[in-house]
């Protein structure tokens, strides 16, 4: 059985490729679920078989097609379902312990031709503690659809009938609908706005350390009530009302953090880009686990606009206004679209020199309460890391989960050495506070 990428699934494929031709892991993302109470490994083991047999779409591989060498998903007719998700079970005495593991969960290379696709590690700590990280390619689903497996996961724990569709090849209407001549002009508009931030290149602000070999590596903070209070009070004091405040809070605190510490590094830059993944619009409940429901537009920072943080906020809430405002979003996925229809290994080469040189990414996800315990044991923590979707930099990620928040950072060891990042992440703190 085959069916088709979307367009965002199909970047998102030629990107992982890229970074794993270039000696890197590719684009994986790994979902950590903090959990308290009662939770054995084999139940867990047991819920993996259980999904893999209910979701086909977890057995799913790309393959490509015969002539025009186009991806595709491919689910064979002799597949192990009961296979799907990749189970480990680990014991650790220290968090120290438990960071590797979800360290090399996530720098370990993903084939995205080579099922199975999905892994899910149980960690084991003191005192009925646990971490579940849950990896992926990041082609074959969203965070959204990472979350909702959670749910179901939790289902199959309790013995509850499961409320996620199935179906390996859901129907999706197309999100921005119009006629072939629109489609057309969207493309190009797609295409002129990619090129125009292609223009910016962006140096490395950290210094590039010797012999280091390709590893990710990621800094992953978690923050109690009192903290996120703060600093949702700081931003309602400081940033315009209007849409994605907290978001534009982070993005602007990520943006003056990187130019203080590029200014006295002595590598003065222009501009400062940053990627941010906004939802399409979607009629009714999610239709399965697969698929990146997401467009994925591009701020831009000029340099004397980071100088003042209000400044700062009002070209960022522009920018996410116009993006809307002037369909953007809708010719930013006929742009993807378009490139479906050529061959893959295209894509992929766009992927690896034409992408725009973002040194540094942001993203932010607020994970509802749909999911709070999985069987009887409490989730107190949700949070996702993964590499940059683009050249090889570094990503904060931003997520909430009920009344607390996480930052995490996602870098590869080659680029910035982990000192750097430890700093940043501490003026971070401090600036997301308005210190």
């Amino acid at each position: 059985m085959d069916y088709p990428l979307n367009p965002t699934d199909h970047i998102l494929l030629a990107t992982h490729e890229s970074l794993r031709d270039r000696g890197y892991c590719g684009l994986s993302v790994v979902l950590i679920a903090d959990l308290a109470g009662p939770i054995s490994p084999e139940a867990v083991r047991a819920a993996c078989v259980s999904l893999g047999r209910q979701f086909p779409a977890l057995s799913a591989r790309v393959r490509f097609t015969p002539f025009l060498k186009r991806a595709v998903w491919h689910i064979a007719d002799d597949i192990d379902a009961e296979a799907a998700i990749r189970f480990e079970h680990h014991r650790c005495e220290h968090r120290e312990q438990a960071h590797e593991v979800l360290r090399r969960l996530m720098d370990e290379p993903i084939d995205p031709m080579q099922s199975p696709l999905v892994r899910l590690v149980h960690i084991e700590l003191p005192d009925e503690h646990h971490q579940l990280g849950l990896c992926w390619p990041h082609p074959l689903m969203d965070l959204e659809g990472a979350h909702a497996l959670l749910a179901a996961m939790h289902a199959v724990l309790c013995a509850e009938p499961v409320t996620l569709s199935a179906d390996p090849a859901p129907a999706v209407a197309h999100p921005f609908p119009c006629g072939p001549l629109r489609s057309m002009i969207r493309t190009w508009r797609g295409r002129a706005r990619h090129a125009y931030y292609d223009c910016f290149q962006q140096p490395r602000v950290f210094g590039k350390p010797e012999k280091q070999v390709k590893v990710a590596n990621f800094h992953l903070r978690r923050y109690d009530a009192g903290y996120r209070l703060r600093f949702e009070a700081a931003a309602r004091a400081t940033l315009a009302p209007g849409p994605l405040l907290y978001t534009r809070a982070v993005m602007i605190g990520i943006a003056r953090t990187y130019l203080a510490m590029a200014q006295e590094r002595g590598r003065p830059r222009s501009h400062f880009l940053f990627s941010q993944a906004l939802p399409v619009p979607r009629v009714g409940e999610r239709p399965g686990v697969h698929g990146n429901f997401v467009t994925i537009p591009w701020i831009v920072f000029a340099r004397e606009e980071l100088t003042d943080t209000r400044t700062a906020d009002a070209v960022a809430m522009q920018q996410f206004v116009d993006y809307k405002k002037f369909r953007h979003d809708a010719a930013t996925w006929e742009m993807l679209r378009a490139k479906q229809r050529w061959p893959f290994v295209v894509a992929k080469w766009i992927a690896s020199h034409r992408i725009p040189r973002g040194a540094a990414g942001s993203t932010s996800y607020r994970f509802d309460n749909s999911v709070t315990h999985l069987g009887k044991a409490r989730i107190e923590n949700l949070a996702a890391i993964g590499p940059m979707n683009c050249l090889p930099g570094w990503i904060v990620a931003n997520s909430t989960y009920r009344d607390t928040m996480s930052i995490a950072v996602t870098y590869f060891e080659d680029y910035v050495d982990t000192q750097s990042m430890s700093e940043f992440l501490d003026r971070l703190e401090s600036a997301l506070l308005g210190d």
